[in-house]
């Protein structure tokens, strides 16, 4: 009995130390939080401003734009029938004078802001503010 007892005492101490020590080194630790991008516009407008999406069109694709490349990216986003029309329609307008493309003033700003937010400066965002 002594010696049961003198075991789950100092396991009892040991356990606690170990929960004092690890509570030191999670509050000391950088905190991970994800920047959360709502938008599909805006994922689409920060992986072609970084360059992912024309590395994956010139890799498999023969461009940004096409059914296979909104597939792709659809997959990513883990994209409904809804938002998959949505990808290919951004695509689709990406790099065009079109009233519709997603990369205007608005959209700029707030990719900019993820991307300072991801430690990621791109002079091609500089002049936006």
């Amino acid at each position: 009995i002594v010696r049961k007892f003198a075991t789950g005492a100092i396991d009892a101490h040991i356990q606690g130390y170990l929960r004092e020590q690890l509570g030191n080194i999670s509050s000391n630790a950088t905190q991970l939080t994800p920047t959360k991008i709502d938008k599909i516009s805006h994922k689409i407008i920060l992986l072609h401003k970084t360059g992912v999406l024309n590395f994956i069109a010139d890799k498999y694709y023969s461009g940004i734009k096409g059914n296979s490349m909104a597939k792709l990216i659809g997959s990513l986003f883990n994209a409904d029938k809804i938002e998959l029309d949505t990808i290919r329609k951004t695509l689709t307008y990406l790099d065009t004078n079109n009233k519709k493309n997603p990369e205007n003033e608005t959209s700029l700003k707030k990719v900019k802001q993820y991307l300072l937010d991801l430690d990621i400066n791109l002079p091609d965002l500089d002049k936006i503010d």
